[in-house]
This record gives structure tokens, sequence and C-alpha cells, in this order.
């Protein structure tokens, strides 16, 4: 059964980075699509519910708790994990400001090989460190 990692930045070398970075999931038939906005991304989850998303923490047009709320609202999204990604230094309650969605948080710059380990276990996946 094929899974499916959306990657949600409006920074196109954020996003470019992360996808080099799981690259290798590709090999265990796991698709990795792309979104530039908040709005983006929510379509594509309507359209075909990823297994994993990450998601910037500062997106521009939908953002925090709205692009949460949505996402658990559309019932085919609402077993989809969710990994926040936040600048160094962020001082929010990401959890609390998410309603408990996030599955886990990240803080840029990421550590490559921890985000591989990570996104291998979340989806099943034994990846070698």
């Amino acid at each position: 059964m094929s899974k499916s990692i959306l990657i949600v930045d409006e920074e196109r070398h954020i996003r470019t980075l992360l996808e080099h970075t799981l690259s290798l999931f590709e090999e265990e038939d796991v698709t990795i699509r792309l979104a530039a906005s908040g709005q983006e991304a929510l379509e594509e989850c309507r359209r075909s519910p990823p297994d994993l998303v990450f998601v910037d923490a500062r997106l521009s047009d939908v953002h925090g708790k709205r692009f949460f709320d949505s996402l658990r609202l559309d019932p085919g999204a609402r077993h989809t994990q969710i990994i926040l990604m936040v600048d160094k230094g962020w001082e929010v309650d990401v959890h609390h400001e998410a309603g408990g969605s996030i599955t886990h948080v990240i803080v840029k710059p990421f550590d490559p090989e921890a985000l591989r380990l990570l996104t291998g276990r979340l989806l099943g996946i034994d990846v070698e460190p």
C-alpha cells in the first residue's frame, strides 16, 4: 500500500531541501508532494489525503489553528499525521495553538538524519541510520 508525504512551506529552498532529504522513501513506494501555501495544501489534502504533512508554522495565507482545524474537519484527512516546522527560538505553545492536532514539532534548521528517522517511524518504514 503506497503512502504519501506533503511538504508545505512558502520558501522554495525549504521544500526542495525536505524533498531531497526524504527522497529515499520513494524507494518504499512513498509519494512526495509539495505545496507552496496553506490553501494549496488544503486542496491537496482534500484531493488525496497524505499520510504525513510537514507544515511551516508561519504560513501567510492559512495560519495556525485555522489550517489544523480545516485539515481535521476533512473526513479523509483526520488521521493524517502532522509535523510542524518552527523557527529556532519560536516561543509559542504550538500544541495548544493547534488544538492537539500536531504529531511532532521540528526546529529549523533540522538535522536531515533525525528527520529521516522520524519520518520512517511515523510511516512504519525501517530506516537505517
